[in-house]
């Protein structure tokens, strides 16, 4: 795929300045930062998730803690594979909602037992990831389904963890921040979609003046309510959808053109601001978070 891509580019039917990456999902942070084993577990974590994709086309092979894992049965990559994947991307561009707290799985502070994980990928890692930290916020669930955002939460620090752990494989390489966004619920007056909004950007923002990490640009996922891990319930965007209450039901179902209607929430006033001038102020809440930095 990379060297049809970079044919095409040679022969004129892609632009020049056009460039290729990938884009890696799943970060977490240890559960206790002084502690070498949560530290370590936390490493282990962002390696069989981000670090088993992004190693081998920085690096030529997969994250050696994988290697010690896993054993023989991680594939090896031959000399030719390893130069042809090495190098073959343009950027890193990251998706980033929510991490949890990581901790070896039988810790003294960890709420799942090693014994009870799956065989492979599950065991290899070996970690518990289902805490979060006392500063994170909790998605609110939707009307529709009270639990559909339960298991989100934002904690901002995070963010800017997981930029400078991508960051750090190739510092060369320019960064664009893909989906980032809040799960929330109906209301058009989310203050909590707004929070997470502003905090997660005052992230960015540290990242790129304080930092001079090359981003070049951030998405907030979503424009619109959507269709989100097969229900409407979760409602990430910036604009409310008026959904009928039976939509869903059917494989295929005509809304009426009176429904649908969209009605911008504080957080897309706010965000529509930032994108015509380019600022934002903090809050002074928001120390909370800032303090990490």
């Amino acid at each position: 795929m990379v060297a049809l891509f970079r044919s095409l580019q040679e022969q004129g039917a892609v632009q020049s300045s056009a460039r290729i990456g990938l884009v890696l999902s799943g970060f977490g942070i240890p559960y206790d930062d002084t502690l070498a084993s949560d530290v370590k577990a936390a490493e282990r974590f962002n390696q069989f998730n981000s670090g088993w994709f992004l190693a081998p086309l920085a690096t030529g092979d997969y994250p050696p803690m994988m290697r010690e894992r896993v054993g023989s049965r991680l594939p090896n990559f031959t000399d030719e594979e390893a130069a042809l994947v090495k190098g073959s991307y343009d950027l890193i561009m990251i998706n980033h909602y929510f991490s949890n707290l990581i901790t070896y799985c039988d810790s003294d502070h960890s709420e799942t037992n090693c014994s009870t994980l799956m065989a492979g990928y599950f065991a290899d890692m070996g970690v518990d990831n289902t805490q979060v930290h006392n500063d994170s916020v909790i998605g609110s669930g939707s009307i529709a389904n009270p639990t559909s955002c339960t298991d989100h939460s934002g904690f901002p620090p995070s963010y800017i963890e997981y930029i400078r752990w991508a960051h750090a494989y190739d510092t060369s390489a320019d960064m664009l921040l893909t989906e980032n966004g809040w799960c929330g619920n109906e209301t058009i007056d989310n203050q909590d979609q707004l929070w997470y909004y502003r905090t997660h950007l005052e992230m960015v923002h540290h990242a790129i003046y304080e930092e001079n990490i090359p981003i070049i640009g951030y998405t907030a996922w979503s424009f619109v309510d959507n269709y989100e891990w097969g229900s409407y319930a979760p409602r990430y965007g910036l604009y409310y959808v008026d959904f009928p209450d039976n939509i869903g039901d059917k494989d295929v179902y005509s809304v009426p053109s009176t429904y649908l209607n969209r009605t911008a929430r504080t957080a897309a006033k706010w965000y529509a601001n930032l994108a015509t001038t380019g600022c934002f102020e903090a809050e002074p809440e928001d120390e909370r978070w800032l303090k990490y930095l």
